[in-house]
């Protein structure tokens, strides 16, 4: 048994060596399949466009480690540099070259003779290093300043529940006239159904809209997900809801959970969301239930029962507290967090712009390093036809080498589990085809 590299442990960012698998390579496979110190791996072949062909480069961190067929190895001849040759490969596959070039419907190959032919722009060797050298630095920097913007960008998202947090937990002057009260005692909560969808008559022609959970990562639902018939609305459980419903995600994947969001026309919607419409004399206090609703978020994830799929309930829905201050409180904290709220996303909209520039950037810096063009070259190191012809030689040398059979003893195959050859027969019989097998 003997550790071996497979596509899962190849990332953009390096090698994952935390889950490295094991399995039995012979004596002779390993001589084969053995990594070098230097050595690249490239994915062979992905269901995901942008990940054929991504490298990485071993360092021989794990002692006698082999490669899976899922990988591709390049040894790099004399005179290539490793460094250069992984940040070459790396920058085909981000560029998509790798899967324009690929095989295969579903999943993409690339291919170990395709990749054999690839063309690769070839400096001299001093060369290679300083371009390796000055576009390492050139991108380490960037991705710093990418990590940065994605950090504050996080923090922004949580920055605008900080701010609610705070309005509602410090009500000033005016807390003599807050009250507390309950979305039961404020609204109707209900929910709704998901009509069989086995049932063609339930969707076919359909014209009343119909929303999901799904739907709740936005301020206002202004989409449904599919329409139903008025069949599907007589024979099931499922109700239409009117425009301005507010409607809380009791139970879904990731983050849906909790969420919530207003209906901008009338609905039915699934079972996985709770409808909270509010009675007439509570309508002018929907903007600050909802403000309300969203500061409980983490609290009703919190709260959610269940072990494989958690969830809310009606019962926790309705029993949610919701502070009431006075209506000219009301209005003056959604001002004041609605003022907020816009330079905040303006922010959002600033980081966003940042790191799609930084992709572009990271883009130009690698064409240019590959075109010659991001440090100036020096006429008095080798020339490249010097280098070439090092590199011919190299290779026929490999080539012409006359390849070594192996030979198994008798001993040896009865120490791996072959069989001996069977006794001479005494009589005649009838001959058995046998196939051919070779050794890799």
């Amino acid at each position: 048994m003997r550790p071996y590299l497979r596509a899962a442990n190849v990332g953009w960012d390096g090698l994952k060596l935390n889950d490295v698998k094991e399995m039995n390579f012979t004596d002779d496979e390993v001589e084969t399949y053995r990594l070098l110190p230097g050595d690249i791996v490239l994915g062979e072949a992905s269901g995901s466009a942008s990940e054929v062909g991504k490298p990485a480069l071993w360092n021989g961190q794990i002692e006698d480690c082999c490669f899976q067929n899922t990988l591709l190895r390049v040894r790099a001849r004399t005179g290539i540099r490793p460094r250069y040759l992984l940040n070459f490969l790396r920058h085909e596959a981000i560029r998509g070259a790798f899967v324009q070039s690929s095989r295969g419907v579903g999943i993409h190959h690339l291919g170990a003779a395709n990749l054999c032919g690839w063309r690769v722009p070839i400096p001299p060797t001093s060369e290679q290093d300083r371009i390796v050298d000055a576009l390492e630095d050139r991108l380490s920097r960037l991705d710093a300043a990418t990590g940065a913007l994605v950090a504050a960008d996080r923090r922004l998202l949580s920055l605008r529940t900080s701010l609610l947090m705070s309005l509602l937990n410090d009500p000033g002057s005016d807390s003599k006239g807050w009250t507390y009260s309950t979305i039961g005692e404020l609204a109707i909560v209900g929910t709704g159904a998901t009509p069989l969808k086995s049932r063609i008559d339930y969707y076919e022609n359909g014209t009343i809209p119909w929303v999901t959970s799904s739907l709740l990562n936005d301020a206002i639902i202004s989409r449904p997900d599919k329409f139903i018939t008025g069949k599907a609305l007589e024979e099931t459980s499922t109700r239409v809801y009117p425009s301005g419903t507010i409607l809380v995600a009791m139970y879904g994947e990731g983050k849906t959970r909790g969420m919530s969001a207003e209906l901008g026309f009338p609905a039915a919607t699934n079972q996985a969301c709770a409808a909270i419409v509010l009675h007439d004399e509570n309508q002018f206090r929907k903007p600050w239930i909802k403000l309300v609703l969203e500061s409980q978020y983490h609290k009703l994830r919190r709260l959610s029962a269940g072990g494989v799929q958690p969830n809310l309930n009606l019962g926790l829905i309705r029993g949610i507290e919701i502070p009431l201050p006075p209506s000219a409180e009301q209005e003056r904290i959604v001002s004041q967090l609605d003022s907020w709220s816009v330079g905040i996303q303006r922010l959002h909209s600033a980081a966003a712009l940042l790191q799609i520039r930084g992709r572009q950037l990271r883009k130009l810096m690698t064409e240019q390093a590959f075109r010659g063009e991001l440090v100036p070259q020096d006429p008095n190191k080798e020339c490249t036809s010097v280098l070439l012809d090092r590199i011919r030689a190299d290779r026929e040398a490999h080539v012409s080498k006359p390849k070594r059979t192996v030979r198994r003893t008798r001993k040896r195959d009865a120490a791996v589990g072959v069989p001996p050859p069977p006794p001479p027969a005494s009589s005649r019989v009838r001959p058995i085809a046998v196939q051919q097998e070779l050794p890799l």
